[in-house]
């Protein structure tokens, strides 16, 4: 499959047309894989796999997802091939980003003990929340600096208020950063927390519907990552049909660049949508902050407490902004320092200046390079680990996972994430075919040795 072709060209090696494949689609509510997707031509499926449930929420996994982020910082500032996802993508972050995130008005909010707001800062957050509600399709959202994970936190408190329920379902398919930040939540009282075992890659619907049917009238939000964190595409259709069954609100957990071609959680009835957001990979410490965003649709607000509606107005202009205390206050800016904060700022500017067409083009590229991916670890003997749609993530089967990236490392290339039986890797615009075949040439080759070994 040709890199130069169009993406309806990139044509998976099976069109899964199986029963079972039909009620995914219909449990999602769509006909076509590729509905999940924005004026993308059909064609697209994902490859037959064998199946693993492996949930990687431990502290143990955590840090190494966080040794990887440093390693993939590290690599991919020797534009070195990072092929970590996991919440973190390596995409293509101009080289303007930089230039506009040094300057003094934008340097000078990072800064310890500076909390005025510049006109530059207020515009660039303007732009940021508008790019946010035109991908998200919801009404309104804020902007803040959250720890790492919290945004989604924060979204379910915002639930929690607004329906004056106490318990949150979030599926095992969520990040490992997203369950602990909820589960310390949970622990410190703020509300109950249940989480839904995955299967398949996916959320257990049978396992999902059986937690709504006992809990029904106490559930507050149900929550659905979008994608998730094995790169799948969830049946957010059913998903979202069971939560309205039961009063709850919907809140779905997004990457904001996924979203320049995925059906906007508009679509699929989502009340409040939650993000950290990530311009290029960067150095994580244990409770950093993070670029975060909680956007509601117009129904959440017309029906939330005052004290989440209310809106506010920039100091400089006539932009109504969503600040931060409006679904829940963040990290307040004293409580960052330069370095530390330089990053979500990076975040911030990359976003807000984005042109529509070229994060659109990233989402695209980025899909294609996964697909070109896919179709050569399957020519190369590799079996993937889910039978689900993806976008640019996904989970190839390995016999030896720790040896495999040891060994990718030892040659400078970030292999992605270690499962228990499995790579997750993913694949963004700045993969080129090259690079894609260096990591599938240097993957069969520690296969054989080792199987030459046994």
């Amino acid at each position: 499959m040709s890199l130069d072709a169009p993406l309806g060209a990139a044509v998976m090696s099976n069109q899964l047309n199986s029963d079972e494949a039909r009620e995914f689609l219909r449990a999602s509510g769509l006909v076509f894989y590729d509905d999940f997707l924005v004026d993308l031509p059909s064609g697209t499926q994902n490859s037959p796999s064998q199946i693993s449930s492996s949930s990687p929420t431990d502290e143990e996994k955590r840090r190494e997802l966080a040794r990887l982020r440093d390693l993939a910082a590290s690599t991919s500032s020797e534009d070195g091939p990072v092929f970590l996802g996991a919440d973190d993508y390596d995409h293509q972050a101009p080289l303007s980003v930089d230039r506009l995130a040094s300057q003094l008005e934008f340097h000078r909010a990072s800064a310890e003990g500076h909390e005025e707001l510049s006109d530059e800062l207020c515009k660039a957050v303007f732009l940021f929340q508008e790019k946010v509600c035109r991908l998200s399709g919801m009404a309104s959202a804020n902007v803040s600096l959250y720890r790492g994970g919290s945004a989604l936190g924060r979204a379910c408190l915002c639930a929690i208020e607004a329906t004056g329920r106490g318990l949150i379902v979030v599926p095992g398919t969520a990040s490992p950063e997203a369950l602990s930040r909820l589960d310390a939540y949970a622990r410190a009282g703020a509300f109950e927390l249940r989480v839904v075992p995955s299967r398949a890659g996916l959320t257990d619907l049978d396992a999902l519907r059986q937690t709504l049917d006992e809990e029904g009238d106490r559930i507050a939000a149900v929550v659905a990552p979008y994608p998730n964190f094995y790169g799948c595409l969830e049946r957010v259709g059913r998903i979202a049909e069971a939560t309205r069954a039961v009063g709850a609100l919907f809140v779905m957990a997004v990457d904001p660049v996924a979203l320049a071609i995925l059906r906007p959680p508009a679509d699929w009835g989502a009340d409040l949508v939650a993000s950290d957001v990530h311009a290029v990979p960067a150095r994580r410490e244990k409770g950093d902050v993070r670029l975060g965003f909680v956007a509601a649709s117009r129904i959440f607000l017309e029906n939330a407490p005052p004290t989440l509606a209310r809106r506010v107005k920039a100091p400089s202009g006539d932009w109504e902004l969503c600040l931060a205390r409006d679904f829940g206050r963040g990290v307040r800016p004293t409580e960052t320092i330069g370095a530390r904060a330089l990053d979500p700022l990076r975040s911030l500017v990359h976003l807000a200046y984005a042109d529509d067409r070229a994060l659109r083009r990233a989402a695209k590229i980025s899909r294609e390079r996964a697909l070109y991916a896919h179709d050569a670890l399957a020519k190369a003997g590799f079996e993937f680990l889910y039978d689900a749609p993806f976008l640019r993530e996904f989970a190839v089967k390995v016999a030896d996972p720790a040896g495999t990236l040891a060994y990718l490392e030892k040659w400078g290339v970030v292999g992605g994430y270690k499962l228990d039986d499995g790579l997750l890797l993913a694949f963004t615009e700045k993969r080129g075919p090259e690079e894609i075949e260096e990591l599938v040439y240097f993957m069969v080759e520690y296969r054989d040795r080792a199987g030459r070994a046994d």
